[in-house]
C-alpha cells in the first residue's frame, strides 16, 4: 500500500514503513546549475554495460586513475592493456600500506574513499566471503567488474 501525504511517501511492506522523500523535492535549495549537475549524476549509467549494470547507490567511477589502450604485436592482432596512471600507483601504494596492516577497518576506510580501487574490492570480498556474506562478497565483485569496464576503449568489443 502507498499513500502520498504533503511531502512525504509512505509504503508499508509487511509490518515495515519506509519513509521516501518526494522527487520533486530531491533537489530542493540547489540552484539551477547544481540541479544540472545531480541530474547528469543520475543518469550516468545510460550506456548499456557488457557484464554489469552499475546500482543507483554507487559513486562515479574516476577514469582518471587508469585507461585501455590498444596496439597491436607482433602476427597484426590488436592487443589491449589497461595503464595505470600516476595518480592511481599513489592510490595503489597506500593500499599496499594497509594492506600490510591487517587492519580491514582501515580497509574498509580506503575503500569508501576510494570506491572503485580493484585490488581493494577483491581483497574486502574475499574476507565477506569467508564470513559467510555472500551476497556483500558478489557487490563488490560486481563493482570491481564494473570498474575495468568503464575502462574498456571505445574498439574494444567481447
Amino acid at each position: 500500500m502507498v499513500t502520498v501525504s504533503g511531502l512525504w511517501v509512505y509504503m508499508v511492506v509487511g509490518d515495515i514503513e519506509e519513509e521516501k522523500k518526494n522527487p520533486a523535492d530531491q533537489y530542493e535549495g540547489l540552484n539551477k546549475k547544481q540541479k544540472k549537475i545531480m541530474n547528469n549524476l543520475k543518469s550516468r549509467s545510460t550506456k548499456r554495460m557488457m557484464f554489469v549494470q552499475p546500482d543507483t547507490d554507487w559513486a562515479m567511477h574516476n577514469v582518471k586513475l587508469a585507461y585501455m589502450e590498444s596496439s597491436r604485436d607482433e602476427n597484426d592482432n590488436k592487443v589491449f592493456e589497461f595503464v595505470e596512471r600516476d595518480v592511481y600507483k599513489d592510490v595503489q601504494r597506500e593500499f599496499k600500506a594497509i594492506q600490510q596492516t591487517h587492519d580491514i577497518q582501515a580497509l574498509m576506510f580506503f575503500l569508501s574513499k576510494n570506491y572503485f580501487h580493484h585490488e581493494s574490492l577483491i581483497y574486502v570480498s574475499d574476507f565477506l566471503r569467508m564470513q559467510g556474506k555472500f551476497p556483500d562478497a558478489v557487490k563488490l565483485i560486481q563493482r570491481c567488474m564494473y570498474a575495468f569496464e568503464v575502462l574498456f576503449s571505445k574498439d574494444f568489443t567481447a
